[in-house]
């Protein structure tokens, strides 16, 4: 056993092996304890290794200061250190980082990391503002690098394998949105990627420190609006998502609404699916249901005032801690339905003439209400006589800023010639240098291999056309206010797991337009293409194949060797894509072609409309 070991070798103590802010070991004895522990399980011992990041820590530091930061190392260790068993070690391996060398089974280390987890979440570093721990873990054990030490092929043994497995994991964890444990061995492990998962905030230092200082100022003047506009694809979103986290890091309430241009034209939509989200419970069509669920969104009963807290501790229960305020944070407002925009106006508004308005009286005895919105560039705005108002603006990226963030996303420096020409077909947006990586891969011009991403011909590409038609449609636009039927989409969405739904219905009842609402719901990033085809003019199922190729844009070869099924085969498997097929009716009963298109391309979906039940 590991205790057994000899205290030379197993337990320095001297003062350059513990770390004085935390009582962690320091990173001058990692190796010692990783060949210790490596060597009790060869003796037959268990042993687990995790990695511990300390979510946000540089936007506590540079928004709130070192001390505050340096709170939050303090509390996590110490929530680490509380739970370990006498034998076990904790080691700060970086400035958010720390190693937890744990004598238990994979199984065991990940049940003990998730209840560390849970403890730490219940936990409120008190101050001003308050700030909570969240924390990212990769979890590997020396039993799994044995028999898979394919997973970390970087390393060249044991120990080394072991530490990049479970770093790798952290990194995982911090992907698929902070705050957990991975622990999991599968061909995500140095295989899957995604560009987008870790985007950085690339030159928006002076955005978010502006955004810290309005948060800041909400407390004195209590009611407050924050405007954030910018061209497509500057990354409102990203840095919205970043806004919930400051706000939350100071222990406001905070309510996320998010809306899309498919959801534009569709009364209360965006609204209602993020009060959903808020209340965790479904939200029944109705303007009473509505306000009821929102007034429950925005409450923010204070439950320290009558419970007590303990001011002789840094850490007090999440239940106990006061909350500040409210934030609603609002992405692309410019994409938020009439009807919304002018409820929220009366929520958010400082007073309100109209008294008998339930709406208008939701807010008044919160004691600071801040409201934060992105928009594109002269988009729509809020006017809510709130006392401080404040305008930030998106810049796309310099060539520098562009470099960053592909380093970022590739691992390594890219060529200067590379960078101007993906900046000037991408205008610098974050969004659309993005995209502009998945489209050269998709075309073989960026790939990966052992030595990492390398790239080919780009200058070949045409990557400007195909930055245009990123969500590829042939769906008939809708300026037309959609009003009712939420859980009908509710439904076929749900559906759709299965590939297929039929909309049956009687003529004029709203088959299509259900039917294409759900269509530009959906998109992008579940579908790669979502493709309309009219079927009212067809009278047989043999024309169905080229009214398919048609809204693909597809121009079937009838010279080609290939069959027309052969081809469209071939083109639908280019990506996931979702087929509307409009009044199919008039090609019943003949279903044949419809079974043949499901079976033979995996990555189509479809949605029929017809008057008639399919066969």
């Amino acid at each position: 056993m590991l205790n057994k070991l000899s205290p030379a070798v197993s337990q320095p103590t001297a003062d350059p092996y513990t770390d004085a802010l935390t009582g962690a070991k320091t990173r001058a004895v990692f190796d010692h304890y990783l060949q210790a522990f490596t060597q009790s399980f060869q003796q037959g011992n268990a042993f687990s290794l995790a990695v511990i990041d300390i979510d946000y820590l540089k936007r506590v530091n540079d928004s709130f200061g070192h001390a505050r930061g340096d709170q939050l190392i303090k509390a996590a260790a110490e929530c680490i250190s509380l739970m370990l068993q006498a034998h076990e070690v904790l080691v700060r391996y970086g400035g958010d980082e720390f190693v937890v060398f744990l004598a238990r089974s994979q199984k065991a280390s990940q049940h003990f990391l998730q209840h560390m987890l849970q403890h730490a979440n219940a936990l409120v570093l008190t101050g001003n503002p308050p700030l909570q721990l969240s924390l990212s873990i990769g979890l590997a054990s020396a039993s799994e690098v044995v028999t898979r030490s394919d997973l970390a092929p970087g390393a060249e043994t044991v120990p080394e394998a072991l530490f990049e497995l479970a770093d790798l994991r952290a990194l995982r964890a911090k992907r698929a949105g902070r705050n957990q444990v991975v622990a999991t061995s599968d061909a995500q492990d140095g295989a899957e990627h995604s560009f987008s998962d870790e985007l950085r905030l690339i030159e928006r230092d002076t955005v978010l420190a502006t955004a810290g200082e309005f948060l800041d100022q909400l407390a004195s003047h209590k009611r407050g609006t924050l405007r954030i506009e910018g061209p497509a694809g500057a990354g409102h979103s990203r840095l919205v998502s970043e806004l919930v986290t400051l706000a939350k890091l100071q222990h406001f309430k905070v309510l996320h609404i998010s809306s899309t241009l498919a959801l534009k034209y569709r009364a209360f939509a965006a609204l209602d699916q993020s009060l959903q989200a808020a209340v965790d419970q479904p939200l029944i069509n109705g303007a009473a249901m509505r306000q009821q669920v929102l007034k429950t969104a925005l409450d923010i009963t204070d439950n320290a005032a009558e419970k007590g807290v303990n001011q002789r501790t840094d850490l007090v229960p999440t239940d106990l801690a006061p909350t500040q305020g409210v934030i609603v944070l609002i992405d692309r407002l410019d994409n938020l339905d009439v009807d919304a925009v002018t409820l929220l106006s009366q929520v958010l508004r400082v007073q309100s003439s109209d008294r008998a308005n339930a709406y208008a009286t939701l807010t008044h005895d919160i004691p600071v209400v801040g409201v934060v919105y992105s928009t594109l560039e002269g988009g729509r705005g809020l006017r809510l006589e709130h006392p401080l108002n404040i305008d930030l603006k998106l810049e796309p990226l310099s060539s520098q800023g562009s470099q960053m963030l592909l380093q970022s996303l590739l691992h390594k420096a890219m060529p200067d010639a590379f960078v101007t020409w993906l900046v000037k077909h991408s205008q610098g947006l974050p969004k659309h240098l993005v995209e502009s990586l998945y489209i050269l891969e998709s075309e073989d011009v960026l790939r990966l291999d052992d030595s990492g991403w390398v790239f080919g011909d780009y200058e070949a590409v045409d990557l400007a056309t195909q930055l245009k038609h990123l969500y590829r449609s042939t769906l008939p636009p809708s300026h037309d206010y959609f009003v009712g039927r939420s859980g009908d989409i509710t439904q076929i969405k749900a559906a759709l797991e299965h590939r297929v739904v039929t909309v049956v219905g009687i003529g004029g009842i709203g088959k299509s337009r259900v039917a294409l609402q759900v269509a530009r719901e959906l998109g992008r990033p579940q579908y790669s293409e979502v493709r309309y085809v009219p079927l009212a003019a067809l009278r047989s199922t043999e024309f169905l194949p080229l009214a398919i190729a048609s809204a693909l844009d597809l121009s079937i070869n009838e010279t080609q060797q290939d069959s027309i099924e052969a081809q469209l085969r071939e083109r639908l498997a280019q990506g996931h894509i979702l087929l509307v097929l409009d009044n199919y009716e008039h090609l019943l009963p003949d279903t044949r072609f419809l079974t043949w298109l499901l079976h033979e391309c995996p990555r189509v979906s479809v949605i029929v409309t017809s008057r008639q039940r399919l066969g």
